[in-house]
């Protein structure tokens, strides 16, 4: 059983073609993380919504923080040994999608 199960996978993972890959540039800014965070809550007014990381052990994680009421958001990375926060990504005009929301 053990064996079909990891030649079914090889097969399944064998017929899986990754799509055509770009590069863009977006200015990445990083600083200090309680910086970073007072801005985001202070000027913003945004809030986390979200926080994952590779594992528990990871010191390395990512954030989302939403302001609801104007619609900013903003994707954070931070290293926790570094001290430092990166906004990969920031934007206007986002909204929550719930799972009735998403049509497969």
């Amino acid at each position: 059983m053990v064996k079909l199960f990891i030649a079914t996978a090889l097969t399944l993972s064998a017929n899986v073609t990754l799509a055509d890959t770009f590069q863009t540039e977006v200015p990445v800014i990083c600083a200090d993380t309680s910086t970073v965070l007072e801005g985001l809550q202070n000027e913003y007014s945004e809030e986390i919504k979200f926080i994952g990381s590779k594992d528990r052990t990871d010191t390395v994680f990512t954030t989302l923080w939403t302001n609801s009421e104007t619609g900013t958001w903003t994707i954070v990375i931070t290293s926790r040994e570094e001290g430092v926060s990166c906004l990969l990504q920031e934007g206007k005009g986002g909204y929550q999608l719930f799972s009735d929301d998403i049509k497969t």
